[in-house]
This record gives structure tokens, C-alpha cells and sequence, in this order.
């Protein structure tokens, strides 16, 4: 399964956006081992995760990350969910 992640923020210099969750792929919910997002243009940021099936519901929040990966700030409130266990896509995209 492929998953698109997109986020419209406007960080400063030195400053990038990250995603952490409760799977392998996303760091295990460890802000330290968090998956920077790619930045492409105008604050848009991105991250395409491909997963093999088993991970049908996780949870997630983004993440502000300097550039030596302290975190800065994150979401607010309770973590994002993805729940693919009754009908599992072949892509998705987060905004």
C-alpha cells in the first residue's frame, strides 16, 4: 500500500516538518526516530510511505524538527488515525 502524506507549513530557517507513529516505518511513536517530510515547494511538505498490508490501523502526529531533530513543536491534541482494516486501499493520501 502506498500513503501519501501532505502538510501546507511554513517553517523557518533551520526548521523541518516530521511525522512519528505507532509503526515501525513511522518510528514507533519515538519523536527521535521520526521520518522527515520532503519539502517541494511554497510550505508544502510530503512523505511517500509504502507499507506491505500489515499495518492496517496506526496512529500519527507531525512533528517541528530542527536541523539536528530536537523537536520544536508538534500537534496538538490526540494523534492523528489511520484505519484501513475494513477497507484496505492501494493509495492513500493524508492532507
Amino acid at each position: 500500500m502506498k500513503i501519501t502524506f501532505r502538510i501546507n507549513y511554513h517553517a523557518n530557517c533551520c526548521q523541518q516538518v516530521a511525522i512519528v507513529g505507532s509503526i515501525p516505518e513511522l518510528g514507533n511513536d519515538d519523536p527521535k526516530n521520526a521520518v522527515r517530510l520532503q519539502f517541494l515547494r511554497d510550505g508544502d511538505w510530503q512523505l511517500i510511505l509504502r507499507l506491505d498490508g500489515k499495518a492496517a490501523n496506526f496512529t500519527y502526529k507531525y512533528l517541528l524538527i530542527d536541523d539536528k531533530g530536537a523537536v520544536l513543536d508538534s500537534d496538538w491534541g490526540a494523534a492523528r488515525k489511520a484505519d484501513f482494516s475494513k477497507h484496505p486501499p492501494t493509495q492513500v493520501i493524508f492532507k
